[in-house]
């Protein structure tokens, strides 16, 4: 292992007689992942945290990162008593034996929303990367109304439950989603994809609704916005992900009853992996992926004709 990089988790180690050693950890919420360094070439692993970010601007893709600017001397910011996350090795017999492993989520805090009738796993059409470039259709393609319509008539037809308006919907560089581009009417979306048992799911940038979280959800919900799938995460784990879980229905800001609504997340090595984040905020009957705060997400495009 290169003595200048650093892992993330979880960490597989190949040991002797075939045999696997798993590190990894469960119950991560409101402090840094855990980063793991091989630092003097010979064999041993020792811990790295990153450190709490004192100061920060708006900044990076779009306007819509929260760029370090000064980082503190400490790893994490706690109020009162709390646990703290597990650290776990796993050691298999054989492979099988890891995938059948559910120790990080029976580590993990247990679901704190209580009813979780409303939540409704589901597939998703999505749009982004190369899909906006439909043709045979009697309309421009592209970040439209009629665009999105036609991925919604997709869902419908093969029993997608879901589709994501990915990064354009929202004017961009404004880091403001209460502005949208005059080319798209969400409501006007949601409303068709509901005659159709589709549900809508907007992306955005991390940034955009971490200045106005309650008031953004609320606006959408009302709306019938299902969710959000946030991204631009890039920054230093311990604010990241005490911040995923304000984006999840049991927010710790909201000052009434929680909004019903779905959280995913991207590009973030701090949240997309088994780390236990989703247990409290998902249903306990119904396995989320690492990645999602309440339903598994897989991505579907229809074909360019």
């Amino acid at each position: 292992m290169d003595p200048e990089k650093l892992a993330f988790l979880p960490l597989l180690v190949e040991l002797k007689d075939g045999k696997k050693a798993v590190i990894t950890e469960a119950d991560l919420e409101d402090f840094p992942g855990l980063y793991l360094r091989n630092a003097n070439g010979k064999n041993g692993l020792s811990a790295v945290h990153a450190p709490y970010p004192k100061t920060r601007e708006q900044g990076g893709h779009n306007n819509l990162q929260w760029i370090v600017k000064e980082r503190g001397n400490y790893i994490a910011k706690t109020a009162g008593k709390r646990a703290f996350p597990w650290r776990i090795i796993t050691i298999s017999e054989n492979d099988k034996e890891l995938a059948d492993n559910d120790l990080v989520y029976l580590l993990a805090s247990p679901n704190r929303i209580g009813d979780v009738s409303w939540i409704q796993p589901g597939k998703v059409a999505w749009d982004w990367w190369n899909a906006w470039n439909i043709y045979g259709v009697d309309f421009p393609a592209g970040i439209n109304n009629d665009t999105y319509k036609y991925y919604i008539d997709f869902a419908s037809q093969y029993g997608i439950e879901y589709v994501i308006l990915d990064e354009g919907w929202a004017v961009n560089k404004k880091a403001d989603l209460f502005q949208v581009v005059p080319e798209i009417d969400i409501k006007e979306l949601v409303d068709y994809g509901a005659e159709r048992n589709v549900g809508i799911v907007l992306w955005v940038g991390y940034a955009a609704i971490d200045k106005d979280m309650e008031h953004v959800c609320q606006h959408y919900a009302d709306m019938g916005v299902k969710g959000f799938k946030t991204t631009a995460w890039l920054r230093p784990p311990p604010v990241t992900i005490s911040s995923s879980t304000s984006t999840a229905p049991t927010s710790p800001r909201a000052s009434t009853a929680p909004i019903p609504m779905c959280s995913t997340t991207r590009a973030c090595t701090a949240l997309n992996k088994p780390s236990g984040t989703t247990r409290a905020t998902s249903s306990p009957t119904k396995s989320p992926s690492p990645s999602s705060a309440c339903w598994p997400v897989r991505s579907t495009t229809p074909k360019a004709r």
